[in-house]
């Protein structure tokens, strides 16, 4: 009953979602141009099956027309403008690769924006305001939380404060058998059947733990057999970290993991990532014309230099640079192991004496870094992430290190803007990697972008 008006309202807010985007868009082009120009009659109307589609996508990754859970109001303004934005991003960029649009002016997108912000921002207060009226109603499904054992005490808190929309919990019950008999799982069936017969319940929430699994398993089946839907929960004493029910066939798992970016994250990360890297292969391939014959002048042939790197769990990838030491610098570093400044699985010298005259001044303006635009384009890397570290610098990690190496390194990222050659100990490199990786926002893809942008120009960090 719940899932069906919620299914419902989903359609019944995708529909308006297309009909304010036809309406922005009309309204943006005829405060722009004047409404006396009909947009059936200009060329401009094709743009519409461009940008709907784009729109909708991001709506969808961004969660807007997700109902199952409470949201709260400045959340859904986050998604609204989050998911607006992106897709003004990538209609723009779209346009620009298919021609669609010419003759818009960016006026018309700036106008759009903001008034189509606003009208989606109005559905999804309507949206929701239709939700807790379901929620409110009396169709809402009734339950009842059955703890089996010795769950902790804040477990059933969490679900009444997270609970799906359109659940009523009526009550909490708690159960401590000693030897979880047959004779106990009548007694608890019997109870909650008391609960069903009186026309007050819908379905049940298993919380148990994994000394009494075999027990719930049996509970599970005997509410199967009366036809309640039952919902279990094993408590596996897994603090700190993210947990996920995934389905592979028949088999049904609880993933656990650190921190991940959803679809929707990974998605504008990659957008990001192919514009960016698409601008910086064209600079370097300008920068190159002179880069390269200077570096052949001083010290010949190769201009690139290559080496296996590390990315994203463990994968291997061939990382470029321009070649900014002279060519046997691999086989002299370990003569030079003596005058590591880094504490910790890294290498560094500040007056490096392998490095060339040209490359000192590619590696003072990270020009030397250009190359590793193909590996972004490609998908090795990323424009900001964390730096891609060696085979034997990972042969060397700690466990705690291995995290770094869990999302694909970057160009660019935390190190490399608060100190890069000024932090001496890898414990503070791994330490903002890490913070990186738990705070991820394609914002902060943008602020640190910006950041190494400014380091470059002032010439600071690099060595």
């Amino acid at each position: 009953m719940i899932s069906e008006k919620l299914k419902l309202l989903q359609i019944y807010a995708l529909c308006l979602d297309i009909l304010a985007l036809v309406f922005s868009y009309t309204l943006s082009l005829g405060l722009m141009y004047g409404f006396h120009k009909s947009i059936v009659h200009t060329s401009q109307f094709k743009f519409i099956l461009l940008f709907i589609p784009v729109y909708i996508a991001a709506y969808f990754f961004s969660d807007l027309y997700e109902y199952r859970t409470r949201i709260t109001f400045y959340k859904t303004l986050e998604n609204v403008c989050v998911a607006n934005g992106t897709a003004v991003f990538l209609v723009a960029v779209l346009s620009f690769f298919f021609r669609y649009g010419d003759g818009i002016s960016r006026i018309v997108f700036a106008l759009m924006l903001f008034i189509n912000i606003i009208l989606t921002l109005v559905i999804r207060l309507l949206s929701l305001a239709a939700v807790n009226h379901l929620y409110e109603s009396k169709i809402a499904v009734k339950a009842v939380i059955l703890t089996i054992g010795n769950s902790k005490k804040n477990i059933p808190d969490k679900i009444k404060e997270s609970t799906k929309v359109g659940y009523e919990i009526i009550t909490v019950i708690e159960k401590k058998p000693d030897k979880g008999s047959s004779e106990d799982i009548t007694a608890i069936v019997d109870e909650v059947s008391h609960m069903i017969k009186g026309g007050t319940l819908d379905e049940v929430i298993l919380v148990t733990d994994v000394k009494y699994f075999q027990m719930a398993e049996d509970i599970v089946r005997r509410f199967e057999e009366i036809g309640t839907i039952v919902h279990l929960y094993i408590d596996v004493h897994i603090e700190g970290t993210l947990k996920k029910v995934n389905q592979y066939g028949d088999l049904v798992m609880l993933s656990v993991y650190k921190s991940k970016l959803s679809a929707f994250q990974l998605f504008q990360k990659r957008v990001l990532d192919i514009v960016g890297g698409l601008m910086g292969l064209i600079l370097m391939f300008c920068i190159s014309v002179v880069i390269a014959p200077l570096i052949v002048l001083e010290s010949g042939f190769p201009i690139l230099f290559s080496q296996i790197r590390v990315g994203e769990n463990g994968r291997r990838f061939r990382c470029y640079k321009f070649r900014s030491m002279c060519i046997d610098a691999e086989a002299r570093k370990n003569d030079l192991a003596d005058q590591n400044e880094i504490k910790g699985n890294m290498f560094k010298i500040t007056n490096d004496p392998r490095v060339t005259r040209i490359g000192k001044f590619i590696r003072k303006t990270s020009i030397d870094e250009f190359p590793q635009f193909f590996n972004v384009l490609v998908g090795d890397m990323s424009l900001v992430g964390t730096r891609p570290p060696t085979v034997d610098e990972v042969s060397a990690y700690d466990p705690h290190h291995m995290r770094r190496i869990s999302m694909k390194p970057g160009i660019t990222g935390e190190w490399q803007v608060n100190g890069r050659s000024a932090i001496t100990d890898f414990e503070e490199v791994v330490r903002l990697d890490l913070q990186y990786i738990d705070n991820w926002s394609l914002w902060l893809d943008i602020k640190i972008i910006l950041k190494t942008l400014l380091v470059i120009f002032q010439k600071t960090g690099a060595r």
